[in-house]
């Protein structure tokens, strides 16, 4: 019993959300976290630590459907709040002000915002829907906004994306719930594990280059042959599929490019020379 009431108090801390604007600063607070320096990917987190633990519990006790059930109803009454309200369109911002707190006399803090109101009012029709989440939302709101003509428009904007994006993660435990409860139901579910969410890796290889730069260096890689297609894909379907790879960046040839791929390639040679020169120093 003690396990269950934890997890249920975890998962109304977690749906217990607060909103503050901090009129020192002219801009807001989520979950007492500037929005700025929130990075979204951590509810993702938090949420398959939720699914897991709530596997523990799980197979800890005898009805495992009947508190699946429990917490789905629990973690509605935020989900039903927000669809009722359609807090997901940005046009329903004024329906967020009931729950938002003022607070004044704040320290002044550095700005840290990734995007300026002066960047965005240049023309970005041009910008990638595979860029920067957040930087595509701001480009997706700026007609609705009058290219933010209105002072505090961009950091509602910033706002109203962490809100879509921790309500994301809601909706992302409720269908993990809904999957489970019917499962139970129909089937019964033996092993729970096998549910359980695989853990993110605590480390991630990152790429220093521009996505231009990087569509250049696979396409080196790829034309020496040490960047390859596996050997079931036909001759049709290995140009698709780097037709779509070089799409995804940026169209090479047609924008005549030679002097970006060209330096990158300068880059690739004298950095495999640095490295030849400290391994042969080593013999």
């Amino acid at each position: 019993m003690i396990k269950i009431n934890n997890y249920l108090d975890k998962i109304k801390a977690f749906c217990d959300f607060t909103i503050e604007y901090d009129r020192s600063n002219k801009t807001y607070l989520f979950n007492n976290k500037y929005i700025d320096d929130i990075d979204c990917l951590e509810y993702e987190v938090s949420i398959n630590i939720l699914k897991s633990e709530l596997i523990d519990v799980c197979i800890d006790i005898k009805k495992p459907q009947n508190f699946i059930k429990n917490v789905l109803i629990e973690i509605e009454k935020t989900a039903v709040w927000y669809e009722k309200e359609r807090i997901e369109l940005f046009e329903n911002f004024e329906k967020l002000s009931p729950i938002i707190v003022e607070s004044r006399k704040n320290k002044i803090r550095e700005a840290k915002s990734k995007y300026t109101i002066e960047q965005l009012r240049i023309d970005t029709d041009a910008v990638d829907s595979n860029s920067d989440d957040l930087l595509f939302y701001l480009i997706l709101n700026k007609s609705i906004t009058n290219n933010y003509k209105l002072k505090g428009d961009l950091e509602r904007v910033k706002l109203h994306y962490v809100v879509i994006e921790y309500f994301k993660s809601i909706y992302s435990l409720i269908e993990y719930l809904l999957m489970l409860d019917d499962l139970e139901e129909k089937f019964g579910i033996e092993d729970f594990n096998q549910f359980r969410p695989i853990p993110e890796p605590h480390l991630r290889c990152n790429i220093n280059l521009s996505k231009i730069e990087c569509a250049h260096l696979f396409n080196a890689f790829f034309e020496t042959g040490y960047f390859f297609f596996d050997s079931k894909s036909d001759l049709k379907n290995k140009r698709a599929k780097m037709k779509n790879i070089i799409k995804e960046f940026s169209e090479i040839e047609k924008h005549a490019q030679v002097d970006s791929q060209s330096r990158i390639i300068d880059n690739l040679i004298e950095e495999l020379k640095a490295i030849k020169a400290r391994s042969e120093k080593l013999r």
